[in-house]
């Protein structure tokens, strides 16, 4: 589990990416990483600007 808790705080798995492959559940892999201070990569202010212009794109209804 520690290895794909290690990709979620690389950015390349959601949590829940991350629990899937470890075959846990959500839970148990947030459990997992409060408790080894595993923790996603913070993110810039573009960064965070294109997800938030990029989840408006997909939600938008037309």
């Amino acid at each position: 589990m520690k290895r794909v808790a290690e990709s979620y705080r690389n950015g390349a798995l959601s949590l829940q990416e991350a629990a899937t492959a470890a075959k846990v559940s959500i839970y148990e892999m947030m459990e997992f990483t409060e408790k080894h201070q595993i923790y996603p990569k913070e993110l810039s202010d573009q960064e965070m600007e294109e997800h938030y212009e990029y989840a408006k794109k997909i939600l938008r209804k037309d």
